[in-house]
């Protein structure tokens, strides 16, 4: 069986409890240390960002749009946008045909 308790982001000890709701999100309070924190998940955060910066480039939507689906701020979504793009892979090819590249 795995195990559900949430470790403590201060002191990464297991003996933590619900501690109420924050802005729609399970609080935590850590018997350990008082500590009080809201525990969350990268990886769904990680892939929401690439879905909204999917649909910022090749969906056409404005940042005003995405900012109302996703509850973060137009330059906060201009600051993850700017690290997605300096991280774009360079696609290289070898080809002894002529190659036109079209774009609208």
């Amino acid at each position: 069986m795995k195990n559900s308790k949430k470790s403590c982001l201060t002191c990464k000890s297991l003996q933590t409890i619900k501690w109420g709701i924050k802005k729609n999100k399970q609080r935590f309070k850590c018997k350990n240390c008082d500590e009080l924190f809201i525990s969350s998940n990268k990886s769904v955060s990680d892939s929401n960002k690439e879905i909204w910066f999917k649909n910022w480039i090749i969906g056409k939507d404005t940042f005003d749009k995405i900012s109302l689906e996703s509850g973060y701020s137009k330059s906060t979504l201009q600051r993850y946008f700017s690290k997605m793009l300096r991280k774009a892979p360079v696609l290289e090819f070898n080809s002894t045909y002529e190659i036109y590249l079209v774009l609208d």
